[in-house]
């Protein structure tokens, strides 16, 4: 890798940052910013998932599971964290020795990548953002996974929410258990694997037991799906009482609104869990030498099973039903018999299976007479095709085509070269020794004589691939493509309607056999003289299917002109677009390499998201037909659209955009500025009127202005710029790397982001001491506690009532005396009640600066003054505060200072430790590290994360100012709605507050109920997100004087830089309807976000 003049070769420092890891990480920048511990909302649960599905990813990686990963600032704080468990052990066993290398200092090895298995290969592929899973089988030794459900259990018959709730099985449920175990039998399987509920796990242990099996082994992830939340185990008619309006949302949309339900389990993440439950179980089979399994586990998890991780719409071979409690065996594919069957059972027109006859090996072996008799009353014709159909042919590709023998051209009125051609294909079987061959069958079938047409075709999962053909049209052999004598191929668009009709008939047929089979597949056919479609057999592909993302330079669409593809609108040559000017409407084979380069570029695909549009996948916007290339213009204009507009919307944009080209193609070379709109300025004014006339209703019209007005501060607010520069930029490098440039320049891209975030607290650049967020320097400002109290004997620590939880937790395990300090009417710390608590063996006064619920802002100069009077160290959590308040440390005399870069639209993963005169002596690292930081903290610093800080804090300075005048009105326009219609009251002083936070009750309704009621469209919460989801009351309601009632009926609503007044008024209008139950709310087309705070 080059950067610049540089050559980079110092990848065990740093390895540049992946652009694919790039492009998830800005996905969830946009998507998944939201506290991921806020409990209350969907998009906090949104954000848990995202979390959940990388730590399974993680820990797939090394053979664990999810919950064995736990995440660190990075690999010094982990090793810092290993050191501690010995510490443990030590304190416990009285092992006091550690053994570390001599050479690196002490490196956790990661453990090493599982063995490849070896009768099961498992992929896991992405596709549209979520993950996919495939089972590919090998030729030898196929797995074969029977899952079950369990049989009838308690919850059936007592009417109640099953889920997670561990109901035990009913005495019909053990008669089934023991049915299902005697038709399982002849599947021989050698272990079983259960889900660890009772109803599943009692059901493996009677299976086992009557085929004399082991134990069942419990998998925790087998477990049923939690659909239920708080409702699982809960009987129907007592919920109604409970929760009567979520209920009433689940019979109007079941799968919308199980998701509201509080506590349960979202379908992206449960499927995760599913992909990973199946990964777990087929490794262990493997490890332990099982080729036939059976699986226990519950109704959703199989439907999750086969519908989302192997994309199979009904599985195949064989399906157990036992009284409505049903087991299915699982082959991923199927034998060609099954094949040919299933497809004489599509009854269509447009498909046309030759006859057949099928026998086994076996019977052609005892009784030949008796065979060809039969094959002589099945009428098959004069001309017959004797085929071979192995036990498992085609299923899982464990044989390839053409590994037994087939024979065609027949003769069936001599009855001697019949014979002849079964008897070859009989004995093409012993090719394979390790196969008994009385099983295998034979098939004889009508022969096609003269095809006009014969060939393969391949159909995708993507049902917006386009169809791959290979095919024969000279031949006059239904062979030809198969046998390699003749091969020409072509790309057919699975949508497009101008092709030839016999074109047309193969992409029918393919979609009606779509409906019957689990792509991918092969389909053999024949086109006849009478232009009839004939379909041979249905094959299972596993091979990588070119899809239109994956068009090469070299393919075409048969008989498709440019003046046709261009007429109907999907494609355009558009000679005068972007790079393509340059090239002109012929362009040479060269010119086609230079256009893909220029328009697939990073760069350009970059410069399309600085702009606030989204990032394209490059490839789908170009295809190559007929030698030249086309631009997807609908794919084109999708990717100018802003994000989060409703499906409808977005299609009725689409169309009314491709007209409007139609009727003025001179607008070609402007086509992505006066045709559609990115985050430039625009005159909403005329733009408005435009689509008004154009038919677009005034409703559609609002909400594209709205996403349009959120594009420019999208990127801005989930990623700053600055940070996507130095993915590309020559600032990845390791900043403590000091023999190269690379490391030089790393290093200086975080000294300016540390003077950034000093001149914003009134501090120099080396004040600064970056840490992995407000927890982590909260830890070490109680850390300087315990140095003061080993320096002069002080071991008291003063905290505010309604400190942060990781203030609060870290004081109650540092060993010292902590006392709590009352709060005032406002909720904020009183100071008067302080003055009398300090003493001469006081260490440490901490108190938060803006409170994170109640919005109170403490009294800092008072309190600052109180502590240095009495000589003691004051930290204050400023956490909330930059969006509150101007803060200038020096002035104030606070020593030190927590600071996070999330709260004020920077960047998770990185906060800091202000630390000013008079408290550097007693800053110790809560992470040694390397010593990097000068000693204060170890660990490599983040520098993306540093530089997104440190433009946050530039933001707040110079905008900081008229941005909380306006987010405060916003803020004050709700309460007073509220107030006015007496709907709810406000929680302290409206002025004395951070301005964004308006906490309010709502006396004699339930907070929980109230945001389940709202879900997904508002985004509040009962708490702060670290204590939210949790059955106990707000402790800072609590320490206000409050009672669990009161605190109980509180939401917490917070404004910020991206509310608007129009989402305030949607806000109020659905907290009324919601508090009025006039019939539930109306949708928006994305969650609003009210939680800013913590």
């Amino acid at each position: 890798m080059q950067v610049g003049d540089t050559i980079y070769l110092d990848y065990q420092a740093a390895t540049p940052l992946d652009d694919r890891v790039f492009q998830v990480m800005q996905a969830a920048y946009a998507t998944h910013f939201a506290n991921p511990h806020a409990a209350d909302h969907v998009l906090g649960w949104r954000a848990a998932a995202a979390i959940e599905k990388a730590s399974a990813q993680i820990a797939t990686l090394f053979g664990l599971q999810a919950d064995d990963v736990v995440f660190t600032s990075g690999a010094s704080e982990a090793n810092a964290m290993a050191l501690n468990a010995a510490k443990a052990i030590s304190a416990q066993t009285g092992r006091n020795k550690v053994l570390i290398g001599s050479e690196t200092g002490f490196e956790l090895q990661p453990s090493a990548p599982a063995a490849p298995l070896t009768a099961a290969e498992l992929q896991h592929l992405v596709q549209n953002g979520a993950v996919e899973f495939k089972r590919v089988l090998k030729k030898e030794n196929p797995m074969l996974i029977c899952v079950m459900r369990h049989g009838e259990a308690l919850d059936d018959i007592e009417d109640c929410y099953g889920g997670i709730a561990d109901f035990p099985l009913t005495d019909l449920g053990r008669d089934q258990a023991r049915e299902t175990a005697e038709l399982l039998r002849s599947r021989s399987p050698s272990a079983i694997y259960s889900s660890p509920l009772k109803r599943a796990h009692e059901t493996a242990q009677i299976i086992a037991g009557v085929l004399k099996l082991p134990e069942p082994k419990v998998i925790d992830d087998l477990q049923e799906r939690n659909s239920y939340g708080v409702l699982s185990g809960v009987n129907k008619d007592k919920a109604k009482d409970v929760f009567g309006q979520v209920l009433a949302k689940l019979k109007e949309k079941p799968g919308y609104s199980k998701e509201a339900i509080p506590g349960c389990e979202l379908w992206d993440d449960f499927v995760v869990r599913v992909t990973r439950a199946l990964d777990l179980v087929v490794r262990d089979a493997e490890k332990n030498g099982h080729h036939s399994i059976g699986i226990v586990t519950h109704g959703k998890f199989s439907s999750a099973l086969f519908e989302d991780v192997l994309k199979i719409k009904e599985p195949f071979d064989l399906k157990l039903s036992v009284n409505g409690n049903g087991g299915t065996v699982l082959d991923s594919t199927w034998p060609k018999l099954n094949g040919l069957e299933r497809l004489c059972g599509i009854d269509a027109e447009a498909l046309r299976i030759l006859p057949f006859f099928a026998f086994e090996v076996a019977d052609w072996d005892s009784n030949r007479k008796r065979v060809l008799r039969d094959l002589i009353d099945a009428r098959l014709g004069p001309v017959v095709v004797v085929r071979s159909c192995a036990a498992l042919e085609d299923a899982n590709q464990n044989e390839p085509p053409g590994f037994f023998d087939s024979v065609l051209g027949v003769n069936t009125t001599a009855s001697t070269e019949l014979e002849k051609a079964i008897d070859r294909v009989c004995q093409s079987y012993l090719r394979r020794t390790d196969h008994n061959r009385l099983r295998h069958k034979v098939i004889v079938q009508t022969q096609l004589l003269r095809p006009k047409m014969s060939g393969v075709c391949s159909v995708s999962e993507d049902e917006n691939a386009y169809l791959e053909v290979e095919y024969d049209d000279r031949c006059g052999r239904t062979d030809a493509v198969t046998s390699g004598m003749d091969v020409q191929r072509v790309h057919l668009s699975r949508c497009h309607v101008e092709m030839p009709v016999f074109w047309r008939k193969l992409r029918d047929a393919m979609a009606l056999i779509s409906e019957n089979f689990a792509a991918p597949f092969f389909v053999e056919f024949a086109f006849d003289d009478a232009g009839a479609l004939h379909v041979f057999q249905v094959r299972a592909d596993r091979r990588p299917l070119l899809s239109a993302e994956g068009l090469t330079p070299s393919c075409h669409q048969m008989e498709l002109a440019a003046a046709s593809i261009e007429s109907n609108g999907p494609l355009s040559v558009m000679a005068d677009w972007n790079p393509m000017e340059m090239l002109g409407r012929d362009p040479k084979p060269l010119d086609v390499s230079l256009y893909d380069e220029l328009l697939m570029s990073g760069a350009w695909a970059d410069g399309r998201v600085s702009l606030g549009w989204h990032k394209p996948d490059m490839r789908q916007l170009t295809v190559e037909l007929g030698g030249q290339p086309y631009v997807r213009l609908r794919e084109s204009f999708r990717t100018l659209l802003p994000r989060g507009l409703p499906v409808g919307l977005v299609n009725a944009l689409l169309e009314d955009r491709m007209k409007l080209l139609g009727s003025a193609p001179e607008l070609h070379d402007k086509v992505e500025f006066r045709i559609m709109w990115s985050a430039s300025p625009i005159d909403e004014e005329t733009t408005r009127a435009h689509l008004l006339d154009r038919g677009f209703d005034v409703d559609g019209v609002n909400r594209l202005f709205v996403a349009l007005k959120r594009v420019p501060s999208s990127v801005s607010s989930r990623i700053p710029a600055p940070v996507a520069q130095y993915r590309i930029a020559p600032h990845f490098a390791n900043p403590h790397a000091a023999d190269h440039v690379l490391g030089w320049r790393a290093a200086a891209a975080i000294e300016k982001a540390s003077a950034q975030i000093a001149t914003l607290f009134g501090l120099q650049a080396d004040d600064v001491v970056f840490t992995s967020g407000a927890s982590e320097a909260n830890a070490m400002a109680l850390n300087a506690a315990k140095a003061i109290s080993a320096q002069t004997g002080r071991n008291k620590v003063l905290i505010g009532s309604a400190d942060h939880g990781s203030i609060r937790n870290e004081a109650d395990s540092s060993g010292l005396t902590v006392r709590h300090i009352p709060l005032d009417e406002r909720g904020a710390p009183d100071t008067k009640r302080l003055r009398t608590m300090l003493s001469d063996d006081t260490a440490l006064v901490s108190v938060v600066g803006v409170n994170n619920e109640n919005g109170a802002i403490a009294e800092l100069a008072e309190i600052a003054t109180v502590c240095k009077t009495h000589s003691v160290l004051f930290h204050a959590d400023l956490a909330q505060a930059p969006l509150a308040l101007d803060i200038d440390l020096l002035d104030l005399d606070i020593p030190l200072a927590t600071i996070s870069a999330h709260k004020i639209y920077g960047p998770k993963g990185v906060g800091a430790l202000l630390v000013g005169p008079g408290a550097s002596e007693f800053v110790k690292p809560a992470v040694v590290g390397a010593g990097q930081q000068n000693g204060r903290r170890g660990g490599t610093m983040p520098t993306e994360l540093i530089v997104g800080f440190g433009e946050a804090c530039r933001l707040v300075l110079q905008n900081g100012e008229s941005e909380r005048t306006r987010v405060a009105d916003i803020r004050s326009h709700f309460v007073q709605k509220l107030k006015e219609k007496q709907i709810a009251t406000l929680v302290g002083d409206l002025n004395l507050r951070h301005p964004g936070n308006a906490l309010m009750r709502f006396p004699g309704h339930s907070a929980l109920d109230l945001l389940a009621r709202l879900q997904p469209h508002i985004a509040a919460s009962t708490q702060s997100a670290c204590s939210s989801g949790t059955p106990e009351p707000s402790h800072v309601l609590r320490a206000m004087g409050h009672d669990k009632t009161f605190a109980s009926e509180c939401i917490r609503f917070s404004f910020g830089r991206f509310s608007d007044l129009n989402q305030e008024n949607d806000l109020w209008m659905m907290q009324t309807r919601n508090l009025q139950k006039s019939g539930g709310v109306k949708p928006l087309a994305e969650p609003w976000y009210c939680g800013a705070s913590t």
